[in-house]
């Protein structure tokens, strides 16, 4: 079995918080190894991309589960995250490490002024 969704979120930012107008709805049946990376890449993408547009896009099969979250905020050079974490930074590291330890990959595609998309690829069972 498979399924496929694609979820357009928008939010409405003030000073130093960030409030869902369409949250993910609770029946999106997203896999519990899956639904940590979604909130993490979406809190990031609230806190700090500047974006009007955000989307999710989740595809899985038996044995695979395939993430996307994309926004048209400011984007950054991936290869300066690597300081992140001696910033207080963790999202896209705790991200990368949580799919790592089930044999899962998540890819950060980004440049400044482009936004940002990040792909997990996750095994499920």
């Amino acid at each position: 079995s498979s399924i496929l969704v694609h979820w357009g979120l928008t939010f409405r930012r003030s000073q130093n918080d960030f409030q869902y107008l369409n949250p993910l709805p609770s029946i999106v049946p997203f896999p519990d190894n899956v639904k940590p990376s979604t909130l993490s890449a979406l809190t990031n993408a609230a806190k700090h991309s500047n974006a009007s547009e955000v989307s999710v896009a989740l595809s899985t099969t038996d044995q695979v589960s395939h993430l996307t979250v994309e926004d048209n905020g400011r984007g950054f050079d991936p290869q300066e995250q690597t300081n992140a974490a001696n910033d207080g930074h963790w999202g896209l590291l705790t991200m990368q490490d949580r799919a790592r330890s089930v044999g899962g990959v998540v890819t950060v595609v980004s440049a400044p002024g482009l936004g940002t998309r990040i792909v997990s690829e996750v095994p499920l069972g």
